[in-house]
């Protein structure tokens, strides 16, 4: 089988920005844990005077309802939804958000 070097050149490219893209992810998903995790959840605790989100439960019954776990987790994509757009914006150059 023939190597065609343009699909070489292909598989090349294709190989990188794949590769680059995970590390890059990999950055931008620590700057913005540490964002969140450092200054927005501490801003949020303050605000509504909750120390311990995931500690938040109900009792039905028998069973005990894990509700601050849940909603702590809803928040924390919103915050990461939030994040990833503005620094989509900002880094692609578009001025209004």
């Amino acid at each position: 089988m023939a190597r065609d070097p343009e699909l070489v050149s292909f598989v090349k490219k294709f190989v990188l920005s794949v590769g680059l893209g995970i590390v890059l992810g990999g950055a931008v998903q620590k700057l913005i844990n540490a964002l969140i995790d450092g200054l927005i959840m501490p801003f949020l605790e303050l605000l509504f005077g909750v120390s311990a989100w995931e500690l938040a439960v109900v009792g039905i019954g028998g069973a005990k309802v894990k509700y601050g776990a849940i909603l702590e987790a809803i928040l924390y994509f919103l915050l990461v939804i939030i994040c990833v757009f503005l620094f989509v914006k900002i880094f692609t150059g578009r001025k209004k958000l």
